[in-house]
């Protein structure tokens, strides 16, 4: 979470991507918008994968901006990329918004590749 400053006193921005539709579509309510505005929202972050609230044309700047003062998109981002010279295997290392990371590992086999995916954050890449 990014924290902001409202009235001299720090907030923090809450990560829409972890809304459900029915809090979106409270938060359209709330904000005296149309119950759609939340279906719109909810495609833009989860089917569109758009990262910015900018990069969501079909909603009124107006809004657009109230989203950005209020809430953060979070994501994650490759920290680390490390590719064996033996046999192809490919390790991840990923960072999400928090600073949190986890780790995938990537191996190609004849038959076709497996993929391990950390499930915790705090495991170190070896």
């Amino acid at each position: 979470m990014k924290s902001m400053r409202e009235g001299g006193r720090q907030m923090e921005k809450a990560d829409i991507k972890s809304m459900t539709l029915p809090k979106l579509e409270a938060f359209c309510a709330q904000q005296g918008l149309a119950k759609f505005r939340a279906q719109q929202i909810f495609q833009w972050l989860h089917q569109k994968q758009a990262d910015s609230f900018e990069q969501m044309t079909n909603l009124p700047a107006s809004l657009r901006k109230t989203l950005a003062e209020t809430y953060e998109i979070s994501g994650i981002s490759i920290r680390r990329k490390l590719v064996s010279q033996i046999d192809g295997t490919t390790k991840y290392l990923y960072e999400f918004a928090d600073g949190q990371t986890v780790e995938s590992v990537l191996m190609q086999y004849q038959h076709g590749y497996s993929l391990c995916i950390s499930t915790q954050v705090g495991c170190r890449m070896g």
